[in-house]
């Protein structure tokens, strides 16, 4: 499925006019991709939010915030809340997004569809 479509399907459900088919297509896509119903849970609350994000073709759990003129200006990592964090991988998305110069957030969606954002930085304790 392309971008595009992608798109058409998020603008669907956003304005309730999903179809049966359209539905197929997003089961189909989900039989391929665990994260995909995540994924579009959160797209859906940012784009109410006024915010524009795509969907990472490279990364599981992983969407892309956008400017106006499509920048990518920050990731979003998503969890299930009974997912256990992976810390080694959570650092590795910090790092990815300190080395592009864009912001790090982290996404968690409890069992009633809520999402709480966190923003995700890199802290040095000093001894003291």
């Amino acid at each position: 499925m392309t971008e595009t479509e992608v798109e058409e399907l998020l603008t669907k459900i956003m304005s309730n006019k999903i179809s049966d088919k359209d539905l197929q297509a997003l089961q189909a896509i989900y039989g391929s991709d665990k994260h995909f119903w995540n994924k579009i849970s959160v797209i859906v609350d940012l784009k109410l939010r006024s915010k524009k994000a795509k969907i990472s073709n490279k990364f599981d759990n992983v969407i892309y915030l956008q400017d106006s003129s499509e920048k990518v200006i920050g990731i979003v990592v998503i969890y299930n809340e009974n997912e256990p964090l992976k810390i080694n991988e959570i650092f590795k998305y910090i790092e990815m997004a300190k080395s592009s110069n864009v912001d790090a957030y982290l996404a968690i969606i409890d069992k009633y569809g809520d999402i709480t954002y966190y923003n995700l930085s890199e802290v040095s304790l000093s001894k003291g």
